[in-house]
């Protein structure tokens, strides 16, 4: 009975996982360049942030030239409004924070406003972004 329980959950998991990630998302298509910063950092506050989303694989790039990070950002939820990520990144784990929760807010036809959140403390925010359609 244990085994069946954990199958059907899985499955279930498997499932939600793979609804979220087949979300199109159109008001984020195309490609994104921009400015961020980190008012807390001990380092370099301001960095350049570029990313592209294409809603037909669902797959959103990002890379971080002034930092030399990047990688791929995972869909968590999406209204009308706004869309919640998880970064994974790909390269440049010893300059950037991976695992942030990043939170996209659509602001108008040209403009997008990102928070970034401490992957260990989710209600610590740790950055901010304006980014502009290319």
């Amino acid at each position: 009975m244990k085994n069946i329980l954990v199958v059907i959950l899985c499955t279930c998991c498997f499932f939600v996982s793979s609804e979220i990630r087949a979300q199109k998302i159109s008001w984020l298509e195309g490609t994104w360049s921009g400015e961020g910063d980190q008012p807390d950092a001990l380092t370099q506050t301001k960095w350049k942030v570029n990313f592209s989303y294409e809603p037909a694989t669902g797959i959103l790039k990002v890379d971080y030239p002034s930092l030399g990070c990047g990688g791929e950002w995972t869909l968590v939820s999406s209204d009308n409004a706004s869309a919640t990520f998880t970064e994974n990144l790909s390269y440049g784990f010893d300059k950037c924070m991976n695992g942030c929760k990043v939170i996209i807010y659509h602001l108008d036809n040209n403009y997008r406003r990102m928070y970034y959140y401490d992957p260990e403390n989710p209600y610590l925010q740790v950055a901010v972004a304006l980014v502009e359609k290319q």
